[in-house]
C-alpha cells in the first residue's frame, strides 16, 4: 500500500485493530473535525468528582471505534496521562457474568504501572473474593447432585440438560433398584441441596460485606494519585453486538459495583440498537427500555457530523483509498469515486456500508465502463421499482444530487418528474424539447464532476429522451438510444428488464 493511501485510511475507521496501536498523532487528517469533542470530554471528564457513565451513541459504521480509539491516544498523550482501557465487549459476551472481565480488565491497567504496589495487590485479592461471592448457586448445587448420580452413570448429558437427566434418572432408580434404595438416594440430593441453600442464607451477609470491600478497596485505588494522577477511562465499544443478557449484565455491574469516583465509563454503542437488546431481555416497550437505561447512564453523546462538513472531500477519500487498497488502478479509481459521491451522498450511506458495498462491486466487477457505473448503482440501490427502466432511475437520482429539493420518490413521481422537468412536449412542434432544469443541472454536472460523470450523465438525458418518444408515439424500440443496451449486464428485449437482470446478477454472480 502506498504511503499516500496509508495515511488517508486513518480517518474513516477502516483499519485493522492492530493499526490503532500505531496512532502517534490523534485525529490527523479527521474530515469531520471530531477533535474538538475529544478535547471537550478531557475536560468534562478531569473536572468530575465522581464516577460517571456516559453512551457514545451513533449509528452502525459511524466511526464510533475510530474516534474513541484516537481519543484514547489522545488522553495518553496529554500532559498528565490517563489510564486508558479499551475493552470490545463483543469478544467477551461468551461469558456469562462481565464481572471478573471489568475487574481484570482494571486490575492489568494499574500492574503496567506498578504491579508490586500493596493497593493493587489488594484490589486484586478483593476482586477474587467478589468474583466468587457473586458466582451463581446453580453450579453449586449441580455439582453436589451431579456427585450423588455419576456412580450410577446417570450424568452424561450436557448441563442444559442436566434437570430433566437428573429426574429421569431418579425415576430409573426407583423402577430398577427400588423403593428403599430410591429413598436413600432422594434422602441424600435433598440434605445436600438444603445444605447449600442454608449455607447460602449464611453467607448473605459476609457476600455483602466481600462486595463493600470489593467497593472500597477500588475506591481507595483510583484515588491513589501515584496510580491514578487523572480519572481513569474505561471504554467499552460494541455493546449492542453482545448478546443482550451480557449487555445488560455488564451495564448493571457498572453501575453496582465500580460507580466511584475517579472511574468514568464510556459506552460505545448505537443507542436504538441497545434498547432493542433491552426490549428484547426484558419485554419492554420503546419507551421503558429507554427509561431503564437512563437509570444506569448518565448522559448521551450524539456521534453526528458537524452540520458545516461537506461530504464531498469525505466521500472522494474514502472511495479514493477504498478502491486503491481493492487493486484499481489510478485511471478506474479516478473514473469510480466520482460516481461512488454522486450514489452515496444521495443515499446517506455509512462509511462502513461504503466499504462493504466497494468490496461486493470488486468482486463483481466487469472492467466494462458502462456496466460498471450500472453495477455500482444497484448495489447502491438494490430496490428499485420494476415499473420504470432502470436509466429513468438513474437519472432521477443523479438529478437528485444536485437538486436538494428532490426526495425518495415512486415510478410515477420519477416519470412524471423526466416528463415534465426534465424535458416537456410541445404540441406545436410534436417534440419533447430540453426544459431550463435541464440545462442547469447538466451545467452543473459538467462543472462539478469529472469529465466520465458528466459524460456519462449526457448519455441517460439522450436515452430517457428516446424512451419518452417511443412510449409517447408508440415506437418500437429500435428508436431508443443504443446506450440503454449498453447499460444491461445480459441482452435484454424491453428496457423494464434491466434492473431485474442487475439483481439476478448481482444476487448470484451469474451472467444469465
Amino acid at each position: 500500500m502506498s504511503e499516500t493511501a496509508e495515511n488517508t485510511l486513518e480517518p474513516f475507521g477502516f483499519q485493522r485493530d492492530t493499526d490503532y496501536a500505531k496512532i502517534t498523532e490523534p485525529f490527523k487528517g479527521c474530515l469531520l473535525k471530531r477533535k474538538p469533542l475529544a478535547e471537550h470530554l478531557t475536560r468534562y471528564i478531569d473536572r468530575l468528582q465522581v464516577g460517571a457513565v456516559l453512551a457514545l451513541d451513533a449509528r452502525w459504521g459511524e466511526g464510533k471505534t475510530w474516534f474513541v480509539q484516537n481519543w484514547k491516544a489522545y488522553l495518553e498523550q496529554t500532559e498528565k496521562p490517563h489510564n486508558v482501557i479499551y475493552l470490545n465487549a463483543f469478544t467477551q459476551d461468551y461469558l456469562e457474568d462481565p464481572f471478573m472481565v471489568l475487574a481484570a480488565e482494571i486490575s492489568h491497567a494499574f500492574d503496567t504501572a506498578n504491579d508490586e504496589h500493596p493497593l493493587i495487590q489488594s484490589f486484586k485479592d478483593q476482586a477474587i473474593n467478589a468474583t466468587k461471592a457473586l458466582l451463581p448457586e446453580l453450579p453449586k448445587l449441580m455439582l453436589s447432585l451431579g456427585i450423588t448420580l455419576m456412580g450410577a452413570g446417570y450424568l452424561g448429558k450436557t448441563l442444559e440438560n442436566a434437570v430433566s437427566t437428573a429426574q429421569d434418572a431418579i425415576n430409573t432408580t426407583k423402577e430398577t433398584y427400588g423403593d428403599e434404595v430410591f429413598d436413600g438416594i432422594n434422602e441424600t440430593i435433598n440434605e445436600n441441596i438444603q445444605e447449600a441453600i442454608k449455607e447460602r442464607f449464611e453467607k448473605h451477609e459476609t457476600d455483602k460485606q466481600t462486595l463493600e470491600s470489593f467497593k472500597q478497596s477500588l475506591s481507595t485505588l483510583a484515588a491513589n494519585k501515584d496510580l491514578n494522577p487523572k480519572p481513569l477511562v474505561f471504554i467499552i465499544d460494541e455493546l449492542d453486538r453482545c448478546n443482550p443478557l451480557f449487555s445488560v449484565r455488564l451495564i448493571e455491574r457498572i453501575k453496582h459495583f465500580f460507580d466511584i469516583p475517579n472511574i468514568v465509563f464510556v459506552l460505545v454503542t448505537d443507542k436504538t440498537q441497545l434498547q432493542a437488546t433491552i426490549c428484547h431481555q426484558f419485554g419492554y416497550n420503546e419507551a421503558a427500555s429507554e427509561a431503564y437505561l437512563d437509570k444506569f447512564v448518565d448522559f448521551s453523546i450524539k456521534l453526528e457530523r458537524p452540520k458545516n462538513i461537506d461530504r464531498k472531500d469525505e466521500y472522494l477519500q474514502i472511495f479514493s483509498t477504498t478502491l486503491t487498497n481493492l487493486g484499481f488502478s489510478d485511471e478506474e479509481v479516478i473514473r469510480y469515486q466520482y460516481f461512488g459521491l454522486i450514489f452515496s451522498t444521495i443515499s446517506n450511506t455509512s462509511i462502513r456500508q461504503i466499504k462493504k458495498i466497494l468490496n461486493r462491486f470488486s468482486l463483481l466487477y466487469l472492467k466494462n465502463e458502462i456496466k460498471d457505473v450500472a453495477l455500482l448503482y444497484k448495489l447502491f440501490f438494490p430496490n428499485l421499482d420494476n415499473q420504470i427502466p432502470l436509466f429513468m432511475h438513474m437519472i432521477y437520482d443523479f438529478s437528485r444530487y444536485f437538486d436538494k429539493n428532490l426526495v425518495t420518490a415512486n415510478s410515477d413521481e420519477i416519470e412524471k418528474f423526466i416528463k415534465e422537468k426534465l424535458f416537456s412536449f410541445e404540441e406545436n412542434f410534436q417534440e419533447y424539447r430540453s426544459t431550463e432544469n435541464n440545462r442547469y443541472i447538466e451545467s452543473t454536472f459538467r462543472n462539478n464532476v469529472s469529465q466520465a460523470t458528466g459524460h456519462f450523465f449526457m448519455r441517460l438525458l439522450t436515452t430517457n429522451y428516446s424512451y419518452l418518444k417511443m412510449v409517447h408515439f408508440n415506437l418500437s424500440t429500435s428508436h431508443i438510444d443504443s446506450f440503454w443496451h449498453e447499460l444491461s449486464i445480459t441482452p435484454v428485449n424491453l428496457p423494464l428488464e434491466l434492473n431485474t437482470t442487475w439483481s439476478a446478477y448481482i444476487n448470484t454472480g451469474l451472467k444469465e
